[in-house]
């Protein structure tokens, strides 16, 4: 257990240090707009859309820039089930205490691979790093408390006290519900990717693929009993953009 323990403060040191770095890096170098772009982005735990400001190519780095995104966020082991005491029942997530989705602020890097041929694509590795931001909604469900008499169905979110009592759960509710309820947890995030750029006369397309990992050590309370710090995702991306001439 201790040495899990240090290697998740390691894991954490490290990512922070090179946050910082690379936050020194490009203040130092004091970038300028060279264009911007936007696209939308699937994950294997959710969905979203990102928006790049692209930097202007510098003597140690030739690609680069600020990306703002958000995605919804699933847990791995979300499972559906429905209650067959019910007619007609509705499907939820079992032990689901919130939804989820992340805001994500990150500098993002490239190199080429290869060298590029007129009115050929050119493709990329890259990695990016940043700031996180956790967005929970608690998880409403609609509930029958068996030791009331004619309580009939009630809104509540999902607990542990609920999934005790898993009979006693008719389905989903409405998902507007527990909108006023939102909190925020902090975190951390890095992915290394492969990108393929199509450049035309005036715009760029860029298809990306990766591998992402977030990181929340308050716990993205998302599942009930569940590893709720840690998430690793495969992610690919369609991009437009248009750079300055």
């Amino acid at each position: 257990m201790r040495g899990y323990i240090n290697a998740k403060k390691v894991i954490r040191s490290l990512l922070m240090v090179g946050l910082v770095h690379l936050t020194a890096s490009v203040h130092a170098q004091s970038l300028t707009v060279g264009g911007v772009s936007g696209g939308l982005t699937l994950a294997t735990n959710g969905v979203g859309g990102e928006l790049n400001v692209l930097a202007t190519p510098t003597s140690l780095v030739k690609n680069q820039r600020i990306n703002l995104s958000f995605q919804t966020v699933k847990h791995a082991r979300e499972t559906k089930v429905q209650n067959k005491r019910y007619v007609n029942p509705k499907s939820y997530v079992y032990g689901k205490l919130n939804a989820a989705a992340v805001v994500r602020l990150s500098y993002s890097a490239t190199k080429q691979i290869g060298h590029t041929k007129a009115s050929k694509p050119s493709a990329f590795w890259g990695f990016s790093i940043g700031p996180s931001l956790g967005i929970l909604k608690p998880y409403y469900i609609g509930y029958e408390n068996n030791l009331q008499e004619n309580s009939g169905t009630i809104i509540l979110p999902q607990s542990p006290e609920t999934i005790t009592n898993q009979d006693s759960i008719y389905g989903p509710a409405n998902w507007t519900a527990g909108m006023n309820e939102l909190s925020f947890r902090p975190g951390l995030h890095f992915a290394t990717y492969f990108s393929i750029n199509w450049n035309h006369s005036f715009y760029f397309q860029r298809w990306e693929t990766g591998m992402r990992f977030d990181y929340f050590p308050g716990e993205l309370e998302i599942l009930h009993l569940a590893n709720n710090k840690a998430f690793t995702s495969i992610y690919t991306s369609y991009i437009l953009g248009k750079r300055k001439p």
